[in-house]
């Protein structure tokens, strides 16, 4: 895995109960759950935005949870960003392995939303005891989904070659439509943008890739 349960032990991504030394009795334990979601949902994600033979690239380089000293330069890069300059002007990507990344935003999200679950004050629970409140995660699923979105695919939809606005919800709740960050000229760029910047100074790296394109969280039914 390119991410573990430590980047889950802190900030608005924490998930309560994955702390072992902290957990509430009455609550159940998420540990085994969790890396199992990073598992599942880290090849989905990475195969779905490139292709099952560059994840499987990926996997092949690294030894127990490290990416390898070894490790291609093209991949090394793409995990743990780069900076570098794209029509004379510099850029940088974070890289997947960023502790506020969209590997992990993805993954928090594909949490909050399993059915099986409840994301709760004192942690993650199949059920809910006396020992827990029950909290709306609705904003928050929604804030970090906008983020992952904007660090994935920025806030456009692609069709071929060309960049279409993307209609998504403002931290207030308002609809709004994004008729001009499509080009992404900032000087931080997202996963497909720095993939069409690296293809076009390296060519034949990332040939023929998936770039699955997601929407936003009210068209998922959130």
């Amino acid at each position: 895995m390119i991410i573990n349960d430590t980047f889950f032990k802190r900030g608005v991504n924490k998930i309560p109960d994955n702390d072992i030394t902290t957990r509430n009795p009455n609550v159940t334990q998420t540990e085994s759950t969790l890396d199992d979601v990073i598992s599942y949902h880290e090849r989905i994600l990475i195969t779905n935005a490139l292709t099952p033979s560059l994840w499987a690239t990926i996997v092949s380089n690294y030894t127990n949870g490290v990416l390898d000293a070894g490790a291609p330069v093209w991949l090394s890069r793409l995990v743990n960003g780069y900076i570098y300059t794209h029509d004379e002007k510099e850029r940088e990507w974070k890289g997947l392995a960023d502790a506020q990344g969209l590997i992990v935003k993805y993954i928090f999200c594909q949490y909050l939303s399993d059915d099986l679950y409840s994301y709760l004050i004192r942690g993650v629970s199949k059920l809910k005891t006396d020992a827990s409140e029950l909290v709306n995660v609705t904003p928050l699923y929604v804030d970090q989904w906008n983020l992952f979105i904007e660090q994935y695919q920025g806030d456009v939809l692609f069709c071929g070659n060309e960049y279409y606005p993307m209609e998504f919800t403002n931290r207030f709740g308002g609809r709004m439509i994004d008729y001009q960050s499509s080009t992404n000229t900032g000087a931080y760029v997202d996963l497909l943008t720095y993939i069409e910047h690296y293809e076009k100074a390296n060519v034949g790296t990332y040939t023929n890739i998936n770039k699955l394109i997601y929407q936003d969280e009210n068209k998922m039914g959130i």
